[in-house]
Formats: C-alpha cells, sequence, structure tokens
C-alpha cells in the first residue's frame, strides 16, 4: 500500500507540476509559477498527504537547495567575484536599504515580529537568477546591460549566502552585532577552507578522473552535497558549502559541460523544490484573511522589488531613469534563494507558516509581472520615467554618471581620494547608529528596570556624541569636493557649491537617522508601550519613522529645487 501510494504522490507532483507548467509557458510566464501553484493545488486535493510525505518531500527540496546553491556558485564562478566593481554591491547594498525600510514599515502596521520583518526584507531583495537570464535570452537583452544585471546578481547570491548564516541568531529577536560579525567571519573562514580546498586538492582530482560524463556527473554532486554537510556540520548554512563547492568547481577547465551534465537531475529536485513550496504554504489550512494579507503583501513585494532595484541603479550606474526602469522590470523576478529563506526560517520556527505563503505569491506574482512587463520594457519604461519631472530626471542623470566614474576609478586621483572619505565617512556614521541600535536590544534583554534606560540612554549619548564628530569630518570632506567639482566644471555661482555640500551632509545623516531608526523600530515600539501603558507604540513609531522619510524627500527635493532653478 506504502508503494502505492508513493507513486501516488509522483504521479500527482509531476502531472499536476507539467500541466500547470504548460499553461503558465503559453500565458507568457515562467515555468516556476506553474510548479509553485501544483503544490497549493496538491495541498487542497490531498489535505491527509502530509504528514506521512512531509518528511520525504523535505529530503527532495534540501537536495534541490543544495544542487541550486552549488549551480549558483558555479555561475558566479571565481572569476566573476575577482570582476566585482563597487557599482554593483553599492545597487545590491541600495535594495537591501530600501526592502528593509518598506518591510519595517509593513512589519510594524501589521505588528509583525522582528524575525518576520527581516525574512520579507530578504525576500525582496533579491531576484531570480534563472528566470532573469531565461527572460533576458527570450527578450533579447544583452550587452553592457545584460553584463551589469549578472553581476549584481552575483552580489545579491553572495548577501543572501551571508544572510543564511545569521538566520539563527534572527530568529531571537534581534541581531547581536559581535555575534553576527563572529558568525560571519567564521562563515567566511569555512567558505574560504573549502574553496581553496576545492581550488587546490579537488581541482586537480577532478581535472585527472572527473569529465563531462555520468562519471563526472556522480563526483560533482557527491561533491556539492559533501560540502553542504559540512557547512551544515560547521553550525551554518548547507547553502553556503553548496555555493563553495560551485565556486570550486568554476575553476575546473571543464566545468561548463559537467554543468550541463548537472542541469536535468538539478531541474527534476528544482521542480519538486518548487513543489514543496506551493504545497508547505499550507494554503488550504489558512483562513481566508490571511489569505488576502499574502495576497497584498506579495504584490508589495514585487512592487518594492522593482523600486529597489530601479532606483539604486539609477543612482549609481551611470544609466538614464528609462534604461534603469527597463532593467528592473527583468529583475523584478523574486529568487529561489527567497524561497529558500522563508523555508529555512520556517523550519527554524523564526516565522509562521503564512510567511511561505508570501514568499510563494510573490514568486507567482513577479514571474507574472516581469514576464508581462519585459514584452515592451522600452515603451513601459517610457510611460514610468515620464512621471518624473524632466529638470530633475536631467539633474539626477548627471549625477548618476558623476557618481558611476567615481566609483569606477575614471575620474581624477584628487577628486576620488575625496570621495572615498566622504563613503567612508558616511558608512562610519551608518555603522555606528547599526551597532548602537543592535546593543539597544541586548542591553533591554540582559538588564531590568531601572539599569536598562539607563544603560540605553548612555549608549544613545555615546552614538551621538561620536555621530556628532564624524559628521564635522563628513562636511569638511564634502565641501572640499564640492569645491573641485564646481571648479573644474567652471561653474561661477558659489550658492551651487554650498547647496552640493549640504545635499551630500542631509543625504548621508537622513540615511545614518534611517538605519538607526529601521533598526531600532521593535525596540522604540516597545519602549513607548511601556511608557505610556497603551499599546500604541507600534503605531507611533511607524508614524515616526513615514514621518521621518517625508522630511528627507521635502529636504532633497527643495535642494534640487534651488539647484534646478536657482530660487
Amino acid at each position: 500500500m506504502e508503494v502505492i501510494d508513493s507513486y501516488l504522490l509522483l504521479t500527482l507532483l509531476f502531472t499536476l507540476a507539467t500541466l500547470l507548467a504548460w499553461i503558465s509557458k503559453r500565458l507568457g510566464l515562467s515555468y516556476v509559477t506553474g510548479y509553485i501553484i501544483a503544490g497549493v493545488a496538491l495541498s487542497y486535493m490531498t489535505p491527509t498527504i502530509g504528514g506521512e510525505f512531509i518528511p520525504l518531500l523535505s529530503i527532495f527540496s534540501d537536495m534541490a537547495i543544495a544542487l541550486l546553491a552549488f549551480e549558483v556558485g558555479r555561475e558566479v564562478g571565481l572569476e566573476n567575484i575577482k570582476r566585482v566593481s563597487a557599482v554593483p554591491i553599492v545597487i545590491g547594498l541600495g535594495e537591501v536599504l530600501a526592502s528593509f525600510t518598506v518591510a519595517t514599515i509593513v512589519g510594524l502596521v501589521f505588528r509583525f515580529s522582528w524575525s518576520d520583518v527581516v525574512v520579507l526584507a530578504l525576500i525582496s531583495s533579491f531576484c531570480s537568477t534563472a528566470i532573469t537570464y531565461k527572460l533576458m535570452e527570450e527578450r533579447g537583452l544583452g550587452g553592457d546591460m545584460r553584463r551589469l544585471i549578472f553581476t549584481v546578481a552575483a552580489v545579491e547570491d553572495i548577501i543572501v549566502v551571508l544572510a543564511l548564516t545569521l538566520l539563527p541568531q534572527i530568529g531571537r529577536g534581534y541581531v547581536d552585532l559581535f555575534r553576527a560579525i563572529e558568525s560571519i567571519t567564521f562563515s567566511i573562514i569555512v567558505a574560504v577552507t573549502l574553496i581553496i580546498v576545492g581550488v587546490t586538492i579537488v581541482r586537480r582530482v577532478f581535472a585527472k578522473i572527473v569529465k563531462p560524463d555520468e562519471f563526472g556527473l556522480a563526483v560533482s554532486i557527491s561533491l556539492s552535497f559533501a560540502y553542504a554537510l559540512i557547512s551544515r556540520r560547521a553550525g551554518l548554512s548547507p547553502a553556503l558549502g553548496a555555493f563553495a563547492a560551485g565556486l570550486a568547481l568554476s575553476a575546473h577547465p571543464q566545468a561548463d559541460q559537467i554543468s550541463e551534465r548537472m542541469k536535468p537531475v538539478r531541474e527534476v529536485f528544482l521542480i519538486i523544490f518548487f513543489i514543496t513550496m506551493g504545497f508547505n504554504a499550507n494554503v488550504s489550512a489558512i483562513p481566508a484573511s490571511q489569505l488576502t494579507l499574502a495576497f497584498v503583501l506579495g504584490l508589495l513585494v514585487v512592487l518594492t522589488r522593482l523600486m529597489a532595484f530601479s532606483s539604486s541603479t539609477w543612482i549609481t550606474s551611470g544609466y538614464s531613469l528609462e534604461e534603469a526602469i527597463k532593467m528592473g522590470f527583468f529583475t523584478t523576478t523574486i529568487g529561489e534563494f527567497s524561497l529558500i529563506v522563508a523555508y529555512e526560517a520556517t523550519k527554524l520556527s523564526m516565522v509562521l507558516q503564512p510567511m511561505l505563503m508570501i514568499s510563494a505569491m510573490s514568486t507567482i506574482f513577479a514571474a507574472m509581472i516581469s514576464s508581462i512587463l519585459t514584452k515592451k520594457p522600452d515603451y513601459y519604461a517610457g510611460k514610468l520615467s515620464s512621471l518624473m519631472p524632466m529638470p530633475v530626471k536631467l539633474f539626477i542623470d548627471h549625477v548618476s554618471k558623476y557618481l558611476n566614474r567615481a566609483l569606477e576609478g575614471k575620474v581624477s586621483r584628487a577628486i576620488r581620494e575625496l570621495f572615498m572619505r566622504v563613503l567612508k565617512e558616511g558608512a562610519l556614521m551608518v555603522l555606528t547608529a547599526f551597532i548602537a541600535s543592535s546593543t539597544l536590544y541586548v542591553v533591554d534583554g540582559a538588564l531590568e528596570y531601572p539599569y536598562d534606560f539607563v544603560m540605553s540612554a548612555i549608549i544613545i549619548a555615546i552614538a551621538i556624541a561620536v555621530i556628532l564628530r564624524i559628521a564635522q569630518r563628513l562636511y569638511i570632506h564634502a565641501d572640499v569636493l564640492c569645491f573641485k567639482f564646481v571648479c573644474k566644471s567652471d561653474i561661477l555661482n558659489p550658492s551651487v557649491r554650498r547647496l552640493l555640500t549640504s545635499l551630500i551632509f542631509i543625504s548621508l545623516m537622513s540615511l545614518t537617522v534611517l538605519v538607526a531608526l529601521l533598526t531600532s523600530s521593535q525596540y522604540i515600539a516597545s519602549l513607548i508601550n511601556r511608557i505610556i501603558g497603551s499599546d500604541l507604540g507600534y503605531a507611533i513609531t511607524t508614524i515616526l519613522i513615514v514621518g521621518v522619510l517625508v522630511v528627507i524627500l521635502l529636504t532633497a527635493l527643495s535642494k534640487l529645487k534651488r539647484l534646478l532653478f536657482g530660487s
């Protein structure tokens, strides 16, 4: 009976997956959409199947995660990591910040836990490498845009692999900065060790005995699972180990041919993984109110993804707004790693079951929307970019090109040194705000009243003093940088220098305040509740963050208006 039931499960899995994937493709969508919907449909058709077969599906999903991380590591490759410049890194960090901002506001509105906020932000931060590149091939996007998207995707993959190593800490409700640094350092040491062993010893063995045949396929799969096992035994995410194994294989002279051999095996397990994601979302047991919430948040995640990539790319890449939005259409896809984050977070009991549904909804919506938008990317990008006032658009286009040249080292040495000093001081301010905000959670959890209030006040006072001291140096460097820029551009109006200096200074100070508020948002909400004795902390904190964002936006627009129109 068990054999028959097992075959029944496999028949339902692949029949539904095939049918719905075919329908999705006929509608111009991704196969992934059909696979996830198949899992959702299976949860309705066989509500009692879960207890008996979830362990089997979980094993298949773990295998799929290892094989996917292995392939991502191979595609990223050691050579691509060496060539990663500052621009893709800044774009990737900008995506994380934008996603974290939106997720924090949403989390405060719906009273999500800190773990929910972080997982929601991670879901919004990364595109699907597989779906994005399929879309670029189908739509014929190539050249520098394609290379930039590929490099940003590589940076995203590295960020999300590091994020996976911090999930157990995040599950406690906050990230201990020193434990986080320890975890990331340990992760890097393990990953580097595995890569060095792979590039030196394993690569030589591979070169002698592994060919792009069945035996090479078996050895490559064994390597990915072995690295994943070592990573898990070290207390890290198995995806990190598999990713390192892929990086090691990327140095093999026949890596592409071996990967082609592995592709069918990987695709089979990925199909089961996507189906399992839809199945584990447990839609049939989720109340209608939570389904509605998942539907709304899924759309919000997709919009956040489009906004985060397009805006970050526009400001730093040197491309125009239309070009940045066009690239954003291709990267709106929600990545497979986002599903892995939701899956792992659920297994760690960090988040509740509906987060899987939100992840699945986001993937489906993203696949549908990106497929539609990339059919006429130039037309839709032109329509959206027309909403931006032309003077502002032209000014930021010009600033983006200059900023890109500075990040890429294509300006004079003096200006580049000043530019890097400004970035350094800005990074120090943001890091100080993050450390102080994270420490508040540790103090709040370790000390009792009134010592926690006293220590928190001391930490805030020290952080403000340090930030103000850094801000003084920042303003001096920004002023000298703008002076050099104005002189080189032959701008005679002295007010332009002051406006540019204040715009840079206010932007970086605003970023510091925003990071502090976002990181400490749950602490602030809890503190307000304790002080006023009412459950209004979340509402007040939400209003505070939104108010700060509005003030930042209005201040920036005011400065831009004075720069553009001289009023």
